[in-house]
């Protein structure tokens, strides 16, 4: 996080200790925090760093609490907002890390009474409940595209990149597999976590920073045979109601309306195939299915 030099009055002496907070949770929390984001199944859980893990979630919860106030401009001081929201981003992100590693624990503990071995194991995330990983990575986008644009609004692309590049890949693998082959199915795209708002001119982007939680099943699966994103798009009295993201080998364009005084209407948009070698690349480009 960045350093913050603030003025040892009321608004500026909470803050500054606040930020001080947060920055000892990380240190308390390192180097676990920090592998648990980037290589979870390697970190080496017991008992005592389960038990870190729920002490530091009650106090970033605190903490978190706090910062959200000083996202009101405040007349009578310096404007603390762009401060707060930065470091608001870096409190999500330990929480996730937290988040991960409590379901890790849960899913690592000796269920012998008597304990006989070891009493708690990393079993690795791919072990556990597809659940559970669902609400991870749902969590984890929400996560990525605000550490995102906080990331944009203060450092280069290449910068970004590089932050971003193991989040995306722990996103990847909590994607719990699909129950049928693997010979027909792929992982879903990454340019469905664009932080394009939604267009009604330009329906074919995804942005799950505008979708929620209930939404982020878009993260489907695609079959082989799957070459065109079907979007459908609903509206009353011309007020956006709901999308429906699906891949399709065949796609007609189509709008059809029905209702009198209160007029429904549900169309049908065709995206463009892609070229094999554009899957599974960062991009904040047009919404894609793998063909």
């Amino acid at each position: 996080m960045k350093h913050y030099v603030l003025h040892s009055n009321g608004k500026f002496s909470h803050f500054g200790n606040l930020i001080l907070e947060l920055n000892s949770i990380e240190s308390n929390l390192h180097p676990e925090m920090f592998q648990l984001l980037t290589s979870p199944d390697e970190v080496p859980l017991n008992t005592d760093s389960c038990e870190n893990l729920l002490k530091a979630s009650k106090q970033i919860r605190l903490i978190r609490n706090h910062l959200s106030s000083y996202l009101e401009p405040d007349v009578d001081a310096i404007n603390l907002i762009s401060y707060a929201e930065e470091a608001l981003s870096v409190c999500e992100l330990i929480q996730f890390s937290i988040k991960l590693g409590t379901a890790l624990c849960q899913a690592g503990r000796n269920p012998s009474a008597d304990k006989i071995g070891l009493g708690l194991v990393n079993l690795g995330i791919h072990n556990l409940p597809a659940t559970v990983k669902t609400d991870l990575a749902n969590r984890l986008i929400t996560v990525i595209q605000k550490f995102r644009l906080n990331l944009e609004s203060n450092y280069c692309d290449e910068t970004v990149s590089k932050n971003m590049r193991p989040l995306y890949s722990l996103l990847e693998n909590l994607i719990p597999e699909s129950t049928e082959s693997h010979e027909t199915d792929f992982q879903a795209c990454l340019a469905d976590y664009s932080v394009k708002r939604f267009d009604f001119g330009d329906p074919c982007i995804n942005p799950a920073f505008n979708a929620t939680e209930s939404q982020l099943r878009y993260l489907t699966m695609c079959p082989r045979e799957a070459k065109i994103c079907q979007v459908e798009i609903t509206t009353i009295n011309k007020v956006f109601s709901g999308i429906e993201r699906r891949c399709a080998v065949n796609c007609y364009p189509t709008c059809f309306t029905r209702g009198y005084g209160l007029e429904y209407q549900a169309c049908t948009y065709c995206c463009g195939s892609i070229d094999p070698e554009d899957f599974d690349q960062e991009t904040a480009s047009d919404y894609r299915c793998p063909m």
